[in-house]
């Protein structure tokens, strides 16, 4: 036995067990072998940058290069938290976006017996405040109202109001081609596609503004794609902008085309979640609801009818003391 050997046992780091790094750098690998086929580069940049990030800290705080499953406490994974937050101090999501890829290695150790408890049971991360997801209803009739100078950013807004009412995220718009348009027997157009994050088909039907978009730019097409989308820092820098213009108090991103026609289009105007959840390609209803914000509103009109079927049917008798 070597002296690194011996201090590797010392430390839970044995020859013969699972390693933690070890294990990261494998899914990598094979998740980067998938990129442009069902996994999309960001995220895979993503997971190197978790494991990057879990490397120094296995070298500043333990002076190893690698730590045993065996080893894996829930003590470990808050000084992990604490070097994130204070050492390097970031912000809570900013801590999630490297907490979770850790979290998803631990579970497949788990699941393939390398370790005999999770020891991400008891952790409760801390979220930060969340952004506004959704527009309102009347902060999109603004943007749909709004008249621009520049052809370009109509074109922006046009293509932002086409993923509000069939909530198609801005990577599948840029490739949406007339093949993924289909005309079913009662002559209704649908979108039918494999989303690139994650290869989940989605299946929208189009309702009567995105079919007037996509006729107000048919003329514009130069190949088979339904749209000559700019690129993201084009719209993004443009949404901002339309958002000032309309008055409107929020960081507008694209992202939120595809919240605001979760729940203003679809679930403010009683579409269940579940055909929400099938038209946005999400492969959990638990994302969806993520998604899912429910106007004052909706709760009014949907309570205000709960009470007209009631009425009658729970009588209630006082009693004769009252």
């Amino acid at each position: 036995m070597t002296a690194g050997e011996l201090k590797n046992a010392f430390q839970g780091i044995a020859s013969t067990h699972e390693t933690l790094l070890k294990v990261f750098a494998e899914h990598n690998e094979v998740y980067g072998k998938r990129v442009g086929i069902d996994r999309v580069k960001r995220t895979y940049k993503g997971y190197c940058n978790a494991y990057s990030h879990l490397a120094d800290f296995l070298q500043k705080k333990y002076h190893v290069r690698d730590m045993s499953f065996n080893q894996l406490t829930f003590s470990f994974i808050e000084a992990y938290d604490f070097y994130l937050r204070v050492d390097l101090k970031m912000k809570p999501n900013t801590i999630l976006g490297y907490i979770i890829p850790f979290r998803k290695i631990v579970r497949i150790a788990f699941n393939k017996g390398f370790i005999a408890r999770d020891p991400f049971t008891e952790y409760k991360p801390e979220r930060g405040q969340s952004e506004h997801r959704t527009l309102t209803s009347e902060e999109l009739q603004k943007i749909m109202n709004a008249t621009f100078d520049s052809p370009n950013r109509t074109l922006i807004r046009d293509l932002f109001v086409f993923s509000s009412f069939c909530g198609l995220a801005f990577a599948d718009l840029r490739r949406l081609t007339e093949n993924e348009l289909i005309t079913t027997e009662d002559g209704k157009q649908w979108i039918v596609m494999a989303r690139k994050k994650t290869g989940t088909i989605s299946r929208i039907r189009l309702l009567d503004i995105p079919l007037q978009i996509i006729e107000k730019y048919k003329k514009d097409r130069f190949c088979e794609r339904i749209f000559n989308v700019p690129g993201y820092s084009t719209v993004d820098i443009n949404l901002k902008r339309i958002a000032e213009i309309c008055g409107i108090n929020k960081t507008l991103t694209y992202h939120q085309s595809r919240h605001t026609f979760a729940s203003v289009v679809c679930l403010s105007h009683g579409v269940p979640i579940e055909t929400v959840s099938r038209m946005l390609g999400h492969k959990d209803i638990h994302t969806t609801q993520i998604y899912a914000t429910v106007s004052t509103q909706k709760i009014s009109d949907d309570m205000k009818k709960l009470s007209e079927r009631m009425t009658g049917k729970f009588p209630f008798v006082k009693s004769q003391n009252q």
